[in-house]
């Protein structure tokens, strides 16, 4: 599966983001992609949300066969605030690396907009990638704040729906959101989730970032899509995608699949105390 692929995974599995709590517990999620029977990825998130801020942190790398085909590893931060119901981004980092190869992406952010981005390689040694430029980018989220965006909508309104303006340092595409129906989901060789989830289904739409060779410019502009299915896995805690489909046009269909949750209470405050205790020397 190629980068769109990685994006349109990214986009469904910020389905966990719901509505933010009053302590800053977090969400620890695992999940493995198989595409043919083939275990082709792995991803694991950790999630921090209340009332005045979020941090969300993923890391991902390619397993199995793949992983020697194309060794692939990297990790995503996105910081910010709550305002108003608002989020608002403060820095969004990519540390990546592939095939031995190091790419970075990081942007900050002042009232909501892109202000500083530094990209690794930059657009024109990025396989002749094309720089999207400011106007592009105007009013467009990161990635992981668009979507967290997107979602905690949907947990007040009930139902998968809109369209998030996205940047992520390279590429400018539009994510689209479209709630379908409830499904009983039966649990698996893979699957480890049996019971009821909702189905939502999403769109990766590319804007902008596009490679000036011929064949993958077309190919990183065409429309992407894949349905994802949310379920309340721990009490208390939002609903979390327990089952993913992204569409290709080569292998067939990408599967990801919940492999463990876990949520830690107050995760902030145990820092805290962790790093008080580190300095009595307990």
């Amino acid at each position: 599966m190629r980068r769109t692929g990685w994006l349109c995974l990214a986009a469904a599995i910020g389905m966990a983001l719901g509505q933010g709590r009053a302590a800053a517990d977090r969400l620890e999620l695992a999940y493995d992609a198989y595409n043919s029977g083939f275990h082709i990825m792995s991803l694991e998130l950790e999630i921090e949300l209340d009332r005045n801020s979020y941090d969300v942190t993923a890391r991902y790398r390619t397993a199995g066969v793949l992983s020697w085909i194309w060794p692939w590893e990297s990790t995503a931060r996105s910081r910010g605030k709550v305002h108003e119901g608002a989020l608002l981004p403060d820095q969004h980092r990519v540390h990546s690396r592939v095939r031995g190869r190091e790419r970075t992406v990081e942007i900050g952010y002042r009232e909501g907009q892109a202000v500083a981005v530094q990209v690794l390689p930059p657009p024109p040694q990025d396989f002749e990638r094309e720089p999207v430029g400011e106007a592009e980018r105007r009013g467009a989220g990161d990635p992981m704040t668009a979507i967290l965006a997107a979602l905690r909508e949907a947990q007040t309104t009930g139902a998968c729906a809109g369209r998030r303006a996205v940047f992520d340092g390279r590429r400018r595409y539009d994510l689209e959101f479209r709630q379908l129906a409830f499904e009983r989901l039966e649990s698996g060789r893979q699957d480890r989730f049996n019971g009821i989830a909702r189905a939502c289904e999403f769109t990766y739409r590319p804007l902008g970032g596009f490679l000036r060779r011929t064949d993958d410019s077309e190919r990183g502009r065409r429309v992407r899509t894949g349905r994802v299915w949310l379920a309340g896995v721990i009490p208390g805690a939002p609903e979390a995608p327990v089952r993913i489909e992204i569409d290709s046009e080569y292998w067939g269909p990408t599967i990801v699949h919940l492999r463990g949750a876990v949520r830690r209470a107050d995760a902030r405050q145990d820092e805290r105390r962790l790093a008080g205790a580190v300095r009595r020397g307990d």
